[in-house]
């Protein structure tokens, strides 16, 4: 019936929009994304329709559409969700256009600074670029929002053991074997503290070695000097 009210020039929202619905709930994206982007022509500035469109170009694995319909989303109403600064920042970070993505997530956070997946996807690009002092703020946001957020401490454990910071980083490793020990994240990052621990025992030993050899040595030297002195 949808169909047949286009096809008489029908042209109101519902008609124009429902028929692209109707073929997503059966599963039919192709189909889907034939009507709704004739809707979202008809009506470039619904918000609702280019959201919808974004899910069904999602289902069709075609980044190009479902990126530019969730920035169409953000340019008509800021606040229309969060979904858009996450998924079209995604889409940037799997892209590896990482300037993007994190412009994406810090603008969406001046609306939803209390998302903790937000936080943590600024925090992750920033960690996977090596800007590991400049992730620590928005990791840290993300668990103190949610506080069984591995990901978010992983980030921080390595970030810490990056910047060369032992203790926090032992901390880190502590909190995520109280929320889960068996965890890979958290097997992974206490892994890493332990090795560092390790290496810098070594290195203090072998510190602690070579001032012992040049104590002896001077003491060795000194009695030598002293017996020649004597002869």
């Amino acid at each position: 019936d949808l169909q047949k009210a286009i096809g008489y020039g029908a042209s109101d929202l519902d008609t124009a929009s429902n028929i692209g619905y109707a073929y997503m709930n059966l599963g039919n994206f192709t189909m889907a994304y034939k009507y709704l982007v004739a809707a979202t022509n008809r009506y470039p500035n619904n918000a609702d329709l280019q959201f919808n469109l974004a899910k069904d170009c999602e289902q069709l694995k075609n980044d190009t559409c479902q990126l530019n319909a969730y920035l169409k989303v953000i340019a008509i109403n800021p606040k229309y969700s969060v979904d858009p600064y996450k998924y079209a920042g995604n889409i940037y970070f799997n892209a590896k256009n990482y300037d993007k993505g994190f412009n994406l997530y810090t603008q969406g956070l001046q609306y939803y600074p209390r998302d903790a997946e937000l936080n943590f996807y600024a925090g992750d690009t920033l960690f996977t670029t090596e800007n590991y002092e400049k992730a620590l703020p928005y990791l840290k946001t993300a668990v103190n929002i949610q506080g069984d957020y591995l990901h978010a401490y992983y980030d921080m454990g390595v970030s810490y053991l990056k910047l060369d910071d032992l203790d926090d980083a032992g901390q880190v490793c502590s909190i995520m074997q109280k929320i889960n020990s068996e965890d890979d994240l958290t097997k992974s990052e206490c892994s890493q503290v332990q090795q560092v621990a390790m290496q810098k025992q070594m290195e203090q030993q072998m510190q602690q070695d070579m001032i012992q050899q040049q104590i002896d040595q001077s003491m060795q030297d000194a009695q030598m000097a002293a017996s020649m002195s004597g002869m």
